[in-house]
């Protein structure tokens, strides 16, 4: 989803006559909240697994409850997941190329 909209400004950079520097900036919004979304859900799914491990070694934990939330805190914030190496490389892709695109566009190679 991020890089739709990675590839939405990049179009609408080089397709407008009059490139607005706007189109770049306003790209960097979604990108983000999409950046910090896959870490939350990156979080969320460690702690699901950290559940499954309890479970499958016959730790105690309350029969056929889904409640992950209390092994959240073994991960940290989503900032943190964020610019681990499985997120991190994904978006800053897509903020380099739009970087490269914009410079292109605005600075005329």
């Amino acid at each position: 989803m991020a890089a739709t909209f990675g590839s939405a400004a990049i179009a609408a950079l080089a397709s407008s006559s009059e490139p607005s520097v706007f189109y770049a900036v306003a790209a960097l919004i979604p990108i983000f909240m999409f950046w910090l979304m896959d870490a939350q859900y990156l979080r969320i799914e460690r702690a699901y697994r950290k559940l499954y491990d309890k479970v499958r070694t016959g730790e105690q934990v309350e029969p056929y409850s889904l409640d992950a939330t209390a092994f959240m805190s073994h991960f940290g914030v989503a900032l943190r997941i964020a610019i681990s190496w499985s997120v991190a490389i994904f978006y800053l892709a897509i903020l380099i190329s739009l970087a490269v695109v914009a410079s292109i566009i605005f600075c005329g190679a």
